[in-house]
């Protein structure tokens, strides 16, 4: 989500912030921020980076590993996003940097840094371990004048089940803490919790290792703030119950309120947001989300008459993270469909769109934006209507 659009999340800035604090006085430490896909963990990271450079000067790296499978890789990518930062920065800092970075490949050409992807790959080796990325890190902060960093690594789905690399973290944290002078460095890694898990199975003392944040929906609240912040930059109203309508369809799931937005925009035809505009923008989005986030075969299953009828009763059991016991969707059920709800649950499981809990008949989505999804598809404007009523005044 855009900075200038962004709602919410204001314990888990605090939190980071003052964690940044400590950092500036000579700790070190390390996040996990955990969630769902399009539950704004990107965004979220983001903005802590630049809000904890505002206030303690840490110098914010920003790495994406997505599509990254080995050290080296994460190496390169690590040093990608130390060009690019340095290639932001003013005049002074910026030649600093770029005779610093033009060890590495990067090329100072005002007004910015510009890169050579042969050279990094060339590079990257040399950081691939504990000790070469700490020393990268380490010059890159002196180099800056800086009083730390904050590192973010991003879209670890690639990297997270391969052993090495939580090896590699774990050492890299370590030989930070225990030497003398422990560089300044906020490290945050951003991935859903399934991933998290995954490291830990390859390297057990992993959950020790980094304090969780775990992402919620945002707020029905937040969710208004930002429609209201989205339309305005546009020089677009909106009308009372058609923000309240979004910010209920959108589940708090910033990725599908983005959707959401974008597709009223494009289906407004006088500037000012109604509910027809937002009836139509829903059906849009949840195609949209259909498309990038659900197999077509469960799609496909999902036309069944009786499964329709059973997901709509499903949603009023369920907000998409905390799961449904069968039993609290029975009695909404008739008798027929009560009948058919085992082959469903085995369908949907088989389909990987559900999953078994450990409590005895509770079952959870997969991914919450399958039920993102499903909600919009399913139940659509009318029920978004329904629950947004308490929040008309």
């Amino acid at each position: 989500m855009p900075r200038e659009y962004f709602v919410g999340r204001n314990e888990v800035l605090q939190e980071l912030a003052q964690r940044a604090k400590t950092v500036v006085a000579g700790r070190a430490d390390q996040f996990f921020i955990e969630g769902e896909y399009g539950i704004g963990k990107t965004s979220t990271a983001k903005v802590a980076q630049l809000q904890i450079k505002q206030l303690y000067e840490l110098y914010p790296i920003y790495a994406s590993l997505g599509g990254v499978k080995t050290l080296d890789e994460v190496a390169e990518a690590v040093l990608r996003a130390a060009v690019v930062a340095g290639g932001a920065e003013t005049s002074g800092t910026l030649e600093k940097l770029g005779e610093f970075l033009g060890r590495y490949g990067a090329k100072l050409k005002m007004p910015g840094l510009e890169i050579s992807l042969e050279a990094l790959k060339k590079s990257a080796p040399e950081l691939a371990s504990p000790f070469g990325l700490l020393g990268f890190l380490n010059e890159w902060n002196r180099t800056a004048g800086s009083r730390g960093i904050s590192l973010v690594m991003d879209e670890i789905n690639g990297i997270a089940n391969e052993p090495r690399f939580s090896q590699f973290l774990k050492s890299f944290v370590e030989i930070n803490v225990l030497s003398d002078r422990p560089m300044p460095l906020l490290l945050i890694l951003c991935g859903t919790a399934g991933r998290r898990m995954e490291m830990i199975r390859q390297h057990q003392p992993m959950d020790r290792l980094f304090r969780i944040i775990g992402l919620r929906p945002l707020t029905l609240e937040d969710s208004h703030a930002f429609f209201m912040k989205a339309f305005n930059s546009v020089n677009i109203s909106a009308d009372h119950n058609a923000l309240w309508e979004l910010s209920v369809a959108g589940q708090g799931f910033p990725r599908m309120m983005q959707l959401l937005g974008e597709a009223a925009y494009e289906c407004d035809q006088d500037g000012i947001i109604d509910l027809a505009d937002v009836n139509q923008a829903i059906l849009r989005a949840a195609e949209e989300v259909g498309k990038r986030y659900v197999d077509q075969q469960v799609i496909k299953a999902l036309r069944s008459p009786e499964y329709k009828a059973i997901l709509n009763k499903l949603v009023d059991v369920d907000n998409g993270l905390d799961g449904f016991l069968d039993a609290d969707l029975r009695p909404l059920l008739t008798e027929s469909e009560s009948k058919k709800l085992p082959s469903f649950l085995q369908r949907m499981k088989k389909l990987n769109v559900l999953r078994a809990g450990e409590e005895k008949g509770r079952y959870y989505f997969t991914t919450a934006m399958t039920w993102v999804y499903l909600f919009s598809r399913f139940r659509g404007p009318a029920h978004a209507a329904a629950q947004y009523k308490g929040y008309s005044t």
